[in-house]
């Protein structure tokens, strides 16, 4: 029996099969392809078809390639179960059968080689087969780069750019732009802990033939820790007292508070209304320049003494006093003029007033067990992260070894970019928190 399928472009799959029944399955056949398609519509065909014997070659295991018509390449792996083509399956050519000579799987190896100082020598192999597809990919995108007459923009076929431009560009690329896809596969293959940016050198397959490269790569060393198992860390504590829900408590109610003039001398907890000026030789200060800042007595800001000179001012008040300003070792003259006092009047701690305006409480006593519940899981997690720091710091004192500087230099560039980070999302620049402390980029550096 023989069987064909037309395909939706118009080509058609002709398949003779000689069927044989083996002894443990079912009645299978060899495939002869005479041209590949997606198979939609199964169609007999009148053509007699020689049997086949259980000992002939073709039903051998090793029988790998199949003929296919216009002489166009053979493909490896032919074997199909003619129930493929009667449910309709797709058949086609692997990846790689358009190069004419055999499909040859596509192959990418990898070596690795210890050197000294905690680096390693990955070396990749990436055939040829396997190195066209980022070749491919490579014209692709020199697609969209280059006009060529006749053609959209991006939609010029590589064969028409080869014939403009050649292929030196585009294995160039190749290189370029995939030779970092195939390290990360090794990578991840040889399990090497990286801790910087591997040097790459290509060694071969430059202008032809398969794409050899040597990354050399930085890894994280391998150390034996002694007197670790005697090591404590101490943690603070979990309880939760009643003054530290007091103060939870008295912060929400300052929050729906109303500030309120008073007149008298100004005294800690009272906010208020200033304007402030620095400078050294007579130059301002940056940051300490600024007028109607609200500023709550006793939070120790702009100097140390800040405080203690504004203690008892009334609307008025002019304070003139000499010191080095928080941050700072360089004495400014600082300057301030007092020109509101208020103070904060609370609301009425009461059930009403927390079921109008606390969620998921409706008295004050279940507002003040929910606070404790807080506090507890913010003490727990605190004490997990101290535990972690502790603990990091502690074995770090009992390694003797000199770390390597990409270490160092990662590890510096992560806290810089944690610092600014957390300086962005307070609403603030790096340069203008170095300004306002005073400090030159090269001195936080350090």
């Amino acid at each position: 029996m023989a069987a064909s399928a037309r395909c939706a472009g118009g080509f058609a799959l002709l398949a003779r099969n000689a069927a044989r029944r083996s002894s443990d399955g079912p009645q299978r056949a060899m495939v002869e392809v005479t041209d590949l398609g997606a198979v939609c519509e199964p169609d007999p065909v009148a053509e007699p078809v020689e049997a086949v014997r259980e000992d002939h070659r073709s039903a051998s295991p090793d029988s790998d390639a199949i003929k296919v018509d216009r002489g166009l390449h053979l493909i490896a792996r032919h074997q199909r179960d003619l129930s493929l083509v009667r449910l309709r399956k797709r058949v086609g050519a692997p990846r790689g059968a358009h190069e004419g000579k055999g499909y040859t799987r596509r192959t990418v190896r990898t070596a690795i080689a210890a050197l000294e100082a905690n680096k390693v020598k990955l070396t990749v192999e990436i055939d040829e087969i396997e190195f066209d597809r980022s070749i491919d990919q490579a014209f692709k995108r020199l697609a969209k780069e280059i006009n060529l007459p006749g053609f959209r923009q991006g939609k010029a076929p590589r064969k028409v750019i080869e014939a403009h431009i050649g292929t030196d560009i585009a294995r160039s690329r190749a290189i370029q732009d995939s030779l970092p896809e195939y390290l990360a596969e090794a990578v991840r293959q040889h399990n090497v802990d990286l801790i910087a940016t591997p040097d790459i050198a290509v060694t071969a397959g430059e202008q032809s033939g398969p794409v050899v490269f040597d990354a050399t790569c930085e890894i994280r060393p391998e150390i034996d820790i002694d007197g670790h198992r005697s090591l404590r860390v101490e943690m603070p504590g979990l309880d939760v007292d009643d003054a530290e829900i007091d103060e939870v408590v008295a912060s929400e109610r300052r929050r729906h508070g109303a500030l309120v003039d008073v007149d008298r001398p100004a005294a800690t907890g009272d906010v208020l209304t200033i304007d402030i000026s620095g400078t050294r030789d007579g130059t301002p200060v940056p940051g300490l320049n600024t007028t109607d800042w609200s500023y709550e007595l006793g939070k120790g800001w702009v100097s140390p003494g800040f405080d203690s000179h504004l203690a008892g001012a009334t609307v008025g008040s002019r304070i003139e006093y000499s010191e080095a300003p928080n941050g700072t070792e360089d004495v400014a003259d600082l300057v301030a003029v007092v020109k509101k006092v208020q103070q904060m009047e609370l609301v009425d701690l009461t059930d009403e007033w927390v079921d109008g305006h606390v969620a998921d409480c409706a008295t004050v006593a279940e507002w003040r067990t929910s606070v404790r519940t807080r506090l507890e899981e913010y003490k727990l997690n605190q004490a997990r992260t101290v535990l972690v720091d502790n603990v990091s710091v502690s074995v770090a004192e009992l390694v003797t070894i000199d770390l390597p500087d990409a270490m160092v230099e990662g590890d510096f560039r992560s806290r810089v970019r944690s610092l600014v980070e957390r300086f962005a999302a307070q609403g603030m620049s790096l340069e203008h928190w170095l300004s306002a402390t005073g400090q030159p980029p090269e001195g936080f550096l350090e």
